[in-house]
């Protein structure tokens, strides 16, 4: 059957008279008034700077905002020589059926590079287009996901979750799985645009882990580019729940697509680079504390015995050691969600549901790497974390088909 498009039918019309676009650039956008323009323009600035003899068309692709953001891209943003196409996409709402139109614009204009930026990016540089996009025309990846030098309280999933557990499933060090800003190539696109699964999860905030996933597991030529820092509407960790359940959930749907590959995968390898990484200093941010093991300790009181019929017995002991001690270390951490990984695997009720019981035990962790980040070195302590994960692969082997 087919599936219904993300595009409206004047924008598939407009987009057989632009007829083509060797390179097109996605903006998903949702209330980004304030940073849309900026975006816009640098990545105009890019395009002709390093691809003026290319085809270029820019994308906004937007969820119905209640501000200002689709009247800035609409009026205000006038390319000279790349084309435009503002719209507003059709379908769940969320990042990934954002995404999804642009791939399907892709396909129409048979765009052979494909790239993606967020619209609240407040330190996109006119580099950025060249250094994801040339490799790409030129052949010498499918893929490319990007690295950024970020404060070590932003990117909080990417380190407790997402680079961890792509590291220790797939083998590969890509440490920005869910960065947000993506190059691809259009064989590629065509590979996700006819992946029959593409559920409400993907269509929100599992697209990031749901593309990177598809590329490492099928064996696409895959690389990581360097941006220097990411300064943009970054948000406090207690205001990640729908993204922590639908990235935790997409990744476990494919962890059961993708069993095959990676129970035979052991240990991992360093990603090149497309680009040459130089030094730079992470952000400054504004934080706010919060006593996040106080947010474990408040759902532990009403949740233990619920805890003690998901986990293994040893998991669920040392959770208990862990309440009483304050300390919830990046090993204890990893069994804790492989555990929840098997049962997720096994879960004929409701798996959402599921998925939000783990969240207490991410807020615990999140506690304790905030004060190892403190006395050493936030790199250090984020790459010990994925070394858990590693270790504690063994663990996951051996529980996840009993």
């Amino acid at each position: 059957m087919k599936k219904k498009s993300s595009l409206a039918l004047n924008i598939q019309a407009k987009l057989k008279r632009i007829k083509t676009a060797k390179v097109l650039v996605g903006i998903p956008s949702y209330n980004n008034e304030k940073t849309i323009l900026k975006v816009l323009k640098t990545v105009e600035t890019g395009l002709d700077r390093f691809f003026p003899d290319v085809s270029c068309t820019i994308m906004v692709s937007d969820g119905n905002s209640v501000d200002k953001t689709l009247d800035i891209a609409f009026d205000d943003f006038k390319p000279k020589r790349v084309k435009k196409i503002c719209t507003t996409y059709r379908g769940i709402s969320g990042k990934g059926m954002a995404i999804r139109a642009v791939m399907e614009a892709g396909r129409m204009l048979n765009s052979e590079v494909l790239m993606l930026f967020d619209a609240d990016l407040r330190s996109i540089k006119p580099w950025w287009i060249r250094d994801v996009g040339l490799p790409l025309l030129k052949r010498k990846f499918d893929f490319i996901a990007p690295f950024y030098v970020r404060h070590p309280r932003d990117g909080t999933i990417t380190n407790l979750i997402t680079y961890p557990l792509t590291r220790a499933l797939y083998g590969v060090r890509l440490r920005q799985p869910i960065g947000g800003d993506f190059g691809m190539r259009a064989s590629l696109v065509r590979y996700f645009l006819d992946w029959a699964y593409w559920d409400a999860d993907v269509s929100k905030f599992g697209i990031d882990i749901w593309m990177t996933t598809i590329a490492v597991a099928e064996s696409f030529k895959i690389s990581q580019c360097f941006l220097g820092v990411k300064e943009h509407d970054s948000r406090q960790p207690s205001q990640l729940g729908p993204m922590f359940r639908a990235v935790l959930s997409t990744s476990f749907k494919l962890m059961e697509r993708y069993v095959h590959k990676w129970e035979r995968s052991s240990g991992s390898e360093d990603v090149g680079f497309a680009n040459s990484p130089f030094e730079i200093s992470p952000p400054k941010m504004t934080i706010q504390s919060d006593d996040y093991f106080a947010k474990f300790a408040s759902s532990a009181r009403n949740m233990m015995k619920l805890w003690k019929n998901i986990l293994a017995g040893d998991t669920y002991r040392k959770i208990v050691s862990a309440a009483e001690r304050k300390e919830f270390d990046g090993k204890l951490w990893a069994r804790v969600v492989y555990d929840f990984a098997c049962v997720f695997h096994e879960w004929e009720r409701d798996r959402f549901k599921l998925i939000g019981l783990i969240t207490p035990f991410y807020y615990a962790r999140l506690g304790s790497f905030f004060e190892e980040c403190e006395k050493e070195d936030p790199d250090s302590v984020v790459e010990r974390q994925a070394e858990d994960f590693e270790e504690e692969k063994k663990y996951l082997l051996k529980n996840w088909r009993y």
